[in-house]
């Protein structure tokens, strides 16, 4: 997730991308540890199709580690194969109810981290269910887990979907009260 948060950052980009590259041939490294080196080689560009294609119907797959396939698979520009398998894959486990989604068949942190991350896929993809993951997800924090990263990811597919009406707010700064429009993309 952080390859894809933070691309020309402090972090040490090329020690995150070799650990990632190793992850694929470690020995020890299982399905679920596979598909997110391959999620986070996407924001390489590196040439991981064919390794994706490879693992994405595995039957050792958790629900989050399709979702991590779905998001790899969007990353990389596969959008409809990525949507395809979103709705054939994971949209079975999303439950909608009047006002929100979220992920069920999950357990505790694990529900409210997984539909963070298909909130990201389905705005990425921009399916309509997104909004009501997110609604699930502000309403609902993780007890044990930080999913910080993971709204982050959100926001950064969600926000260039918005429409660029004109917006107004009112803020408190200390004592201090006030009013700001934004138009065109502008941003405060």
């Amino acid at each position: 997730i952080s390859a894809h948060l933070f691309p020309d950052s402090a972090l040490d980009r090329s020690a995150l991308k070799n650990y990632l590259l190793q992850s694929l041939s470690d020995a020890a490294s299982d399905s679920t540890r596979i598909v997110r080196a391959l999620y986070g080689l996407t924001a390489f560009n590196e040439p991981v199709l064919a390794k994706i294609q490879k693992i994405k119907n595995d039957k050792s797959l958790t629900l989050k580690d399709k979702v991590f396939v779905a998001l790899a698979l969007d990353a990389i520009g596969a959008k409809e194969e990525a949507r395809a398998y979103y709705k054939q894959m994971i949209k079975p486990s999303v439950e909608t109810k009047s006002s929100y989604a979220y992920v069920n068949g999950l357990k505790g942190d694990d529900t409210i981290i997984t539909t963070t991350l298909v909130a990201t896929l389905t705005a990425s993809l921009e399916e309509p269910e997104s909004t009501q993951l997110a609604l699930y997800v502000d309403k609902n924090f993780p007890k044990e887990t930080l999913n910080n990263f993971q709204q982050l990811l959100y926001i950064q597919s969600a926000l260039p979907k918005l429409n660029p009406e004109e917006v107004g707010f009112t803020y408190m700064a200390g004592s201090k009260e006030e009013s700001k429009s934004l138009k065109n993309g502008e941003s405060f």
